[in-house]
Protein backbone atom coordinates (compact mmCIF):
# COMPACT_ATOMS: atom_id res chain seq x y z
CA UNK A 1 0.00 0.00 0.00
CA UNK A 2 2.81 2.65 0.61
CA UNK A 3 4.59 1.03 -2.25
CA UNK A 4 1.24 2.51 -3.78
CA UNK A 5 1.07 5.91 -2.48
CA UNK A 6 4.40 6.65 -3.07
CA UNK A 7 4.02 5.35 -6.89
CA UNK A 8 0.83 7.64 -7.37
CA UNK A 9 2.71 10.57 -5.69
CA UNK A 10 5.81 10.21 -8.10
CA UNK A 11 3.13 10.21 -10.90
CA UNK A 12 1.48 13.13 -9.58
CA UNK A 13 4.70 15.13 -9.46
CA UNK A 14 6.49 14.11 -12.74
CA UNK A 15 3.02 15.38 -14.21
CA UNK A 16 2.86 18.41 -12.85
CA UNK A 17 7.05 18.98 -14.02
CA UNK A 18 5.60 17.50 -17.77
CA UNK A 19 2.44 20.13 -17.75
CA UNK A 20 4.75 23.28 -16.57
CA UNK A 21 7.37 22.42 -19.12
CA UNK A 22 4.66 21.81 -21.82
CA UNK A 23 3.42 25.56 -21.03
CA UNK A 24 6.83 26.91 -21.51
CA UNK A 25 6.96 25.57 -24.66
CA UNK A 26 3.54 26.74 -26.06
CA UNK A 27 4.54 30.54 -24.35
CA UNK A 28 7.93 30.13 -25.90
CA UNK A 29 6.59 28.84 -29.85
CA UNK A 30 4.31 31.19 -30.79
CA UNK A 31 4.68 33.53 -33.66
CA UNK A 32 7.02 36.46 -33.49
CA UNK A 33 5.33 39.66 -34.37
CA UNK A 34 6.35 41.54 -37.21
CA UNK A 35 9.11 44.31 -36.34
CA UNK A 36 6.21 47.27 -37.39
CA UNK A 37 3.82 45.60 -35.69
CA UNK A 38 5.87 45.57 -32.47
CA UNK A 39 6.69 49.40 -33.15
CA UNK A 40 3.06 50.23 -33.70
CA UNK A 41 2.27 49.43 -30.46
CA UNK A 42 4.62 50.19 -28.60
CA UNK A 43 5.67 54.20 -26.81
CA UNK A 44 9.24 53.59 -26.96
CA UNK A 45 9.93 52.32 -23.69
CA UNK A 46 13.01 50.53 -24.70
CA UNK A 47 16.54 51.63 -23.74
CA UNK A 48 18.22 52.33 -27.46
CA UNK A 49 22.42 52.87 -27.51
CA UNK A 50 23.04 56.70 -27.10
CA UNK A 51 24.91 58.52 -29.70
CA UNK A 52 28.15 58.55 -28.32
CA UNK A 53 29.68 61.54 -30.28
CA UNK A 54 28.52 64.70 -28.79
CA UNK A 55 29.35 66.36 -32.23
CA UNK A 56 27.74 64.07 -34.43
CA UNK A 57 24.39 64.48 -31.64
CA UNK A 58 24.57 68.37 -32.18
CA UNK A 59 24.77 67.94 -36.13
CA UNK A 60 21.50 65.73 -36.11
CA UNK A 61 19.63 68.08 -33.65
CA UNK A 62 20.71 70.77 -36.10
CA UNK A 63 19.91 69.44 -38.89
CA UNK A 64 16.21 68.64 -37.57
CA UNK A 65 15.91 72.10 -36.40
CA UNK A 66 17.03 74.46 -38.82
CA UNK A 67 14.77 77.27 -39.12
CA UNK A 68 13.55 75.72 -43.04
CA UNK A 69 12.65 72.75 -40.68
CA UNK A 70 11.60 73.64 -36.56
CA UNK A 71 10.70 69.94 -36.31
CA UNK A 72 11.76 71.02 -32.10
CA UNK A 73 13.69 67.95 -31.19
CA UNK A 74 15.26 68.24 -28.15
CA UNK A 75 16.40 64.73 -27.77
CA UNK A 76 17.69 61.56 -29.44
CA UNK A 77 18.71 58.49 -29.67
CA UNK A 78 19.93 55.61 -31.51
CA UNK A 79 17.47 52.94 -32.20
CA UNK A 80 19.59 49.45 -33.14
CA UNK A 81 16.72 47.14 -34.25
CA UNK A 82 17.31 45.39 -37.61
CA UNK A 83 14.59 46.76 -40.74
CA UNK A 84 13.36 44.37 -44.02
CA UNK A 85 15.12 47.59 -46.34
CA UNK A 86 18.21 46.83 -44.50
CA UNK A 87 18.65 43.63 -46.96
CA UNK A 88 18.74 45.88 -49.67
CA UNK A 89 21.31 47.97 -51.40
CA UNK A 90 21.69 51.46 -50.01
CA UNK A 91 24.25 54.27 -49.43
CA UNK A 92 23.57 55.18 -45.85
CA UNK A 93 20.56 54.26 -43.53
CA UNK A 94 19.71 55.54 -40.27
CA UNK A 95 17.40 54.76 -37.24
CA UNK A 96 16.46 57.46 -34.22
CA UNK A 97 14.22 57.71 -31.60
CA UNK A 98 13.45 61.01 -31.12
CA UNK A 99 11.78 63.21 -28.96
CA UNK A 100 10.21 67.21 -29.24
CA UNK A 101 9.86 70.09 -27.07
CA UNK A 102 7.07 69.24 -26.07
CA UNK A 103 7.65 65.86 -24.97
CA UNK A 104 6.15 63.82 -28.11
CA UNK A 105 8.19 60.75 -29.33
CA UNK A 106 9.18 59.80 -32.71
CA UNK A 107 10.55 56.67 -34.17
CA UNK A 108 12.42 57.78 -37.37
CA UNK A 109 13.78 55.30 -40.11
CA UNK A 110 15.48 56.38 -43.36
CA UNK A 111 17.79 54.87 -46.24
CA UNK A 112 19.51 56.49 -48.92
CA UNK A 113 20.58 54.84 -52.02
CA UNK A 114 21.84 56.04 -55.55
CA UNK A 115 20.14 58.71 -57.50
CA UNK A 116 17.65 56.15 -59.58
CA UNK A 117 14.30 56.43 -59.13
CA UNK A 118 12.95 53.31 -60.67
CA UNK A 119 15.59 51.44 -58.67
CA UNK A 120 14.50 52.91 -55.32
CA UNK A 121 10.83 52.77 -56.71
CA UNK A 122 11.46 49.11 -57.15
CA UNK A 123 12.66 48.85 -53.43
CA UNK A 124 9.84 50.50 -51.93
CA UNK A 125 7.26 48.54 -53.95
CA UNK A 126 8.76 45.21 -51.88
CA UNK A 127 8.49 47.03 -48.54
CA UNK A 128 5.31 48.33 -48.75
CA UNK A 129 4.08 44.62 -50.64
CA UNK A 130 5.89 43.11 -47.02
CA UNK A 131 4.92 45.75 -44.47
CA UNK A 132 0.89 45.79 -45.65
CA UNK A 133 0.15 43.83 -48.70
CA UNK A 134 0.68 40.40 -47.07
CA UNK A 135 -1.67 41.35 -44.16
CA UNK A 136 -4.24 42.07 -46.47
CA UNK A 137 -4.46 41.59 -49.95
CA UNK A 138 -6.92 44.05 -50.91
CA UNK A 139 -4.38 46.84 -49.78
CA UNK A 140 -3.08 48.83 -52.74
CA UNK A 141 -0.44 51.74 -53.38
CA UNK A 142 -2.84 54.84 -53.44
CA UNK A 143 -5.96 53.05 -51.82
CA UNK A 144 -7.61 54.40 -49.12
CA UNK A 145 -7.08 52.50 -46.27
CA UNK A 146 -5.29 52.12 -42.24
CA UNK A 147 -2.46 50.40 -42.89
CA UNK A 148 -1.01 50.92 -39.12
CA UNK A 149 -2.23 51.53 -35.77
CA UNK A 150 -0.61 54.45 -34.52
CA UNK A 151 0.24 57.86 -36.67
CA UNK A 152 1.62 57.22 -39.56
CA UNK A 153 3.92 58.72 -42.60
CA UNK A 154 6.46 57.52 -45.18
CA UNK A 155 7.68 59.05 -48.28
CA UNK A 156 9.48 57.43 -51.58
CA UNK A 157 11.84 60.58 -53.16
CA UNK A 158 14.20 59.22 -55.98
CA UNK A 159 16.97 58.62 -53.75
CA UNK A 160 15.66 57.78 -50.19
CA UNK A 161 12.83 56.33 -48.82
CA UNK A 162 11.43 57.94 -45.03
CA UNK A 163 9.09 56.24 -41.82
CA UNK A 164 8.34 58.05 -39.42
CA UNK A 165 5.59 56.93 -36.68
CA UNK A 166 4.34 58.07 -33.58
CA UNK A 167 1.92 58.07 -30.75
CA UNK A 168 1.50 61.34 -31.14
CA UNK A 169 0.46 63.57 -34.72
CA UNK A 170 2.97 64.06 -37.01
CA UNK A 171 3.63 67.43 -39.15
CA UNK A 172 3.93 65.74 -42.69
CA UNK A 173 5.21 69.33 -44.15
CA UNK A 174 7.92 69.71 -41.48
CA UNK A 175 8.90 66.14 -42.60
CA UNK A 176 8.15 67.35 -46.44
CA UNK A 177 10.74 70.27 -45.69
CA UNK A 178 13.54 68.41 -43.38
CA UNK A 179 14.14 66.06 -46.68
CA UNK A 180 13.70 68.77 -49.20
CA UNK A 181 17.17 70.71 -47.05
CA UNK A 182 18.67 67.53 -46.51
CA UNK A 183 18.80 66.05 -49.72
CA UNK A 184 20.00 66.81 -53.05
CA UNK A 185 17.80 67.33 -55.96
CA UNK A 186 14.96 65.62 -54.36
CA UNK A 187 11.73 64.70 -55.98
CA UNK A 188 8.99 63.09 -54.56
CA UNK A 189 7.39 60.15 -55.86
CA UNK A 190 5.13 58.52 -53.07
CA UNK A 191 4.23 60.74 -49.93
CA UNK A 192 1.56 58.86 -47.48
CA UNK A 193 0.12 60.22 -43.72
CA UNK A 194 -2.51 57.88 -41.78
CA UNK A 195 -3.83 59.79 -38.79
CA UNK A 196 -4.30 57.46 -35.65
CA UNK A 197 -7.78 55.45 -36.60
CA UNK A 198 -8.65 56.60 -39.90
CA UNK A 199 -7.49 55.69 -43.51
CA UNK A 200 -3.77 56.75 -44.93
CA UNK A 201 -4.17 59.26 -46.97
CA UNK A 202 -2.03 60.01 -50.56
CA UNK A 203 -0.36 63.13 -51.41
CA UNK A 204 1.76 64.71 -54.57
CA UNK A 205 3.99 67.94 -53.11
CA UNK A 206 4.46 70.80 -55.34
CA UNK A 207 5.35 75.06 -54.48
CA UNK A 208 5.30 74.00 -50.51
CA UNK A 209 1.90 72.53 -50.76
CA UNK A 210 0.28 68.91 -50.53
CA UNK A 211 -2.50 68.32 -52.55
CA UNK A 212 -4.79 65.13 -51.60
CA UNK A 213 -4.33 62.37 -54.49
CA UNK A 214 -8.40 60.80 -54.95
CA UNK A 215 -9.13 58.08 -53.98
CA UNK A 216 -8.27 54.96 -56.10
Amino acid sequence: MKNLKKHFLTWIILSFIGLFGFSCTETKSGKIKDLDSIRSTSNYHSKPKPIQSADVFQALLDRYNQDSVQLAISSMSKDTTDSFLDQFIFEKADRYYLTDSNQHAYNHRFWLFKNDSNAVKNTFYNWFDQQFCQRNATIKILSRQKLYPGNLVFICTNQSIHVVSSESKIDLLKWLRFIQFTENKTRFIYICQQVKNKPALWYSYNLKKTTLIPAQ
